[in-house]
């Protein structure tokens, strides 16, 4: 190691000594590879990379459910209307799920009584 060599080349005495005792631990690998743990993590990286689907299923159904449920007519729909331009910015199919959902007031109390915010949410499913 060249660190080591350098300190090495000091003269010897106790500063020398505990610059070298201070880097020995450089010496030693800094962990010890838990090979079933390393193929866990891999295939869960693996199934993960190819599902996002099942991720953005349970986030739109979850925000159809607080955003139709009645009791927070129509302002909880309202505040989901601006995030769904942000939010699903790059998941479109999502946003216009919502959309639709929340157009569809006989099946979703809690879009009732929305006003001009159905031109955005129409605007989504173009």
């Amino acid at each position: 190691m060249a660190l080591k060599s350098l300190i090495e080349k000091v003269p010897a005495g106790l500063l020398r000594d505990q610059a070298l005792k201070r880097i020995a631990k450089l010496e030693k690998p800094p962990f010890v590879e838990d090979e079933a743990a390393t193929k866990a993590w891999a295939a869960l990286a693996e199934i993960s990379a190819h599902s996002p689907k099942p991720y953005w299923d349970a986030v739109t159904t979850t925000l159809r459910e607080i955003g139709c449920d009645p009791i927070g007519a129509p302002y909880v729909v309202l505040q989901l209307i601006a995030h769904l331009y942000f939010r699903f910015e790059n998941n479109r199919t999502e946003a216009r799920v919502l959309a639709t959902a929340f157009l569809d007031e006989a099946h979703c109390p809690g879009a009732r009584g929305l006003g001009m915010e159905k031109a955005k949410l129409q605007a989504l499913l173009n």
